[in-house]
């Protein structure tokens, strides 16, 4: 899929997971890679989701 197709959130998880990789010193952006990426921006919708269903953020990205 081309990166101009993709909206700015989008772009910036994506960005945040390979920054996330690299800290990990692995080679390979994993789907939680991008689920930590996601749940680490407070405003965003993954947060949002979880404070919803009365969830524990930092229980969750602890998990992941």
């Amino acid at each position: 899929m081309s990166q101009d197709k993709f909206t700015n959130k989008a772009m910036e998880a994506v960005s945040e997971a390979h920054r996330i990789s690299k800290d990990r010193e692995q080679s390979v952006v994993a789907p939680a890679h991008l689920a930590l990426a996601i749940m680490s921006d407070e405003a965003g919708l993954g947060q949002s989701m979880v404070r919803r269903a009365s969830g524990d953020i930092a229980r969750l990205t602890k998990l992941i």
